[in-house]
């Protein structure tokens, strides 16, 4: 009888060390990503000035965010605290075709400026009564925005995307804030929508001539008087349709006569003029 000779498989190390090396290789390939995603995340959140790390003042934590949702339309409010006007706009940065910083439908992009942020200013506008200086309390009043040498003026937040605006709106208090601080020069406010009782404001100029932060910002007033009207008044004989003259009218208030400011301009029965008329009967 023949004797088996039992054959066995040379031992090698090849294999354990490839499956050590493999997961090294994974180890540190995790490790990368880590490092790489940390970096991307914390340069988003750090691509503000700052002290304007999300474009809005808020008197309870420094800043607020701005609300708009969607990747496409944007809204027609941002909701920030303080808020700003807004109707966005799709804008893009200054051609410069029409002057340093200026579009070809004559838009200045302060964005496009040059400069840290540090020497921009914020903006805070409040509506008052021309005569009585107090704030009138009118909500979704728009107004835009000019330089000195009439270019409408762009501006940008960032958080949570990327929002243009060259209108800006009223708060129910009567004020907003510009939504990006704006650099040094002159500049001056339109008005696009009324206030019920006031006639429109006149170019309301103002100069911005030191940074400012959120905390202190440029107040500027925008003055609107309070509209008035003429009356007038021809009378006749009923029967021979002849003139009466030296006639005299009392106007009267009927009802308290109030402005948006609050004041009480005339109480209810209260004389506000009289109407005399001439020989003519006018």
């Amino acid at each position: 009888m023949r004797k088996r000779i039992r054959e066995t498989a040379p031992v090698t190390f090849w294999k354990s060390m490839v499956d050590i090396i493999t997961a090294l290789f994974m180890v540190v390939v995790l490790i990368l990503m880590f490092f790489v995603l940390n970096f991307l995340t914390n340069r988003d959140i750090n691509n503000f000035p700052d002290d304007d790390k999300h474009g809005y003042y808020d008197d309870n934590n420094g800043y607020a965010y701005n609300d708009h949702e969607g990747d496409s339309e944007p809204s027609t409010t941002p909701t920030p605290t303080p808020t700003v006007t807004p109707v966005p706009e799709e804008g893009g940065n200054g051609g410069g075709s029409d002057g340093e910083g200026v579009d070809e439908e004559g838009i200045f992009d302060i964005e496009g400026q040059e400069g840290t942020g540090k020497d921009k200013a914020a903006i805070y506008a409040v509506l008052v009564d021309a005569e009585t200086g107090k704030t009138i309390e009118a909500k979704h009043v728009k107004f835009d925005l000019y330089t000195k040498e009439g270019h409408k003026v762009l501006l940008k937040t960032h958080y949570p995307q990327p929002i243009a605006y060259t209108e800006f709106e009223t708060t129910e208090e009567g004020y907003f804030y510009l939504p990006e601080r704006i650099t040094m020069g002159e500049y001056y406010f339109h008005q696009i929508t009324e206030v019920k009782g006031y006639g429109f404001s006149t170019k309301v100029n103002f100069l911005v001539e030191e940074p400012r932060d959120w905390t202190n910002p440029l107040v500027v007033k925008i003055p609107l008087g309070a509209e008035k009207n003429s009356i007038e008044v021809e009378i006749h004989d009923k029967l021979t349709g002849e003139p009466l003259p030296g006639v005299v009218f009392n106007v009267v208030a009927d009802g308290d006569i109030l402005t948006a400011d609050g004041t009480v301009r005339y109480n209810n029965g209260d004389i506000v003029t009289q109407i005399y008329c001439n020989n003519k009967g006018y």
